[in-house]
């Protein structure tokens, strides 16, 4: 069943928040399958807007082959329902 307006816009205004709170941080968008292209189309949109940081949308895969190390970075994690065990574990 779908949620109610009200829910959300109040889901957008936390998350427009805590992208706010990450303007000088790099960001990194996990997802796989249909939530890989909800993070490119992230990725994508971040960098036409006016934010000092970059963001970047990978796959859990590459998310664990990175070689940089992603603690002083933004992780968001897009998933349609939360059944991806990838993207978790």
């Amino acid at each position: 069943m779908a949620q109610p307006i009200n829910t959300r816009l109040i889901i957008v205004k936390r998350l427009a928040n805590f992208l706010l709170g990450l303007h000088d941080t790099p960001i990194i968008i996990v997802g796989s399958g249909g939530a890989y292209t909800v993070a490119k189309a992230f990725e994508y949109l971040h960098s036409y807007s006016q934010l000092s940081s970059i963001a970047k949308a990978v796959t859990p895969l590459e998310l664990s082959c990175l070689a940089l190390p992603i603690h002083k970075s933004g992780v968001i994690l897009i998933t349609a329902n939360g059944n991806n065990s990838d993207i978790i574990n």
